[in-house]
């Protein structure tokens, strides 16, 4: 594989260069937001190919058109990308996959096949695969245009064309404010949602699962765009692993204050706010929380639940 990078002007906040992407495909900005042990952002855009599941069934596109597979998700994706470990890249990421993937992705052949669902909810899983990104290091301060492309590749058309966008003057845009239109609704009513929690004090009486997560849908009508949306909560509420993400016919707008699982190489890090407590300075109070976590029967069944 080649390796290619180019330095950029750097500026602190990252939205500055991500105005200037939104408007292409697939455009996601991996958005840390300043918070502090935070040190990088990420920008990708103009994916390669994208895949998109829904129940059993994960649509492909790319260059050469658009097929369908009803093969495991995390397979199809694993097949289409290159790991050459030959290069010694120092930014977390050159291009690779970023995307969604649901809560209910790897119960699709657990269960039985579902009939279509017509609503526009969010797809089991949404990736693109990219070939370019741009690094935002807030130690270094750097930004980084840096891709990683197949020898065979046609390198650089893409490469200057997202180069000539990402360096151009942001053009003026008139934005249409975000407002809702309606109250929420949910998915469940009263009643159901009483049925589904009496069933799940079952199950964790009978000793099937260590905690359920009941969640619901609430929806509202709306109008405008979500992006200035986006730039304001994230100014009221930052976020370590924030993302505002285009993928195809959706928008996500996330603001996560918790890492699920970090892997580099052999390594797996899990970085959970439940079952743990903050460290402080103070060695006496640092120790009492210590001691409060041990005894504490709630956090141990957390924790057992999350290394199980």
């Amino acid at each position: 594989m080649i390796h290619k990078e180019q330095q950029l002007d750097y500026m602190s906040d990252p939205a500055i260069y991500f105005e200037r992407l939104r408007d292409e495909p697939w455009a996601i900005w991996l958005d840390s937001d300043h918070v502090a042990g935070t040190r990088y952002d990420i920008l990708v855009a103009r994916p390669y190919r994208t895949f998109v599941t829904r129940g059993r069934e994960t649509t492909i596109t790319d260059a050469q058109g658009v097929t369908t597979s009803k093969r495991a998700p995390l397979q199809l994706i694993e097949e289409s990308l290159q790991v050459d470990e030959k290069i010694d890249i120092s930014h977390p990421f050159s291009g690779g996959a970023v995307g969604l993937f649901g809560y209910e992705l790897d119960l699709m052949n657990c269960r039985p096949e579902q009939p279509k669902d017509e609503s526009p909810l969010p797809p089991d899983m949404a990736i693109g695969l990219y070939n370019c990104a741009i690094i935002f290091d807030h130690l270094a301060k750097t930004v980084t245009l840096s891709g990683l492309f197949d020898e065979s590749d046609d390198i650089e058309a893409p490469w200057n064309s997202l180069l000539q966008k990402v360096t151009r003057p942001t053009e003026p845009h008139t934005e249409t404010p975000f407002k809702l239109d309606g109250p929420f609704s949910e998915s469940l009513s009263y009643d159901q949602y009483q049925k589904a929690f009496s069933r799940i004090q079952h199950y964790l009486q009978e000793g099937d699962c260590y905690q359920v997560n009941l969640t619901q849908r609430f929806s509202a009508p709306c109008h405008g765009e979500l992006w200035p949306l986006y730039r304001e909560i994230r100014k009221r509420h930052p976020a370590p692993y924030g993302a505002y993400m285009q993928l195809g016919d959706i928008e996500v707008l996330s603001f996560s204050p918790e890492q699920f699982l970090k892997v580099t190489q052999d390594l797996v890090t899990t970085s959970p706010i439940k079952g743990t407590r903050p460290r402080y300075d103070d060695p006496i109070r640092d120790q009492q929380a210590l001691t409060e976590l041990q005894q504490s029967e709630k956090d141990r069944a957390e924790n057992l639940m999350i290394v199980d």
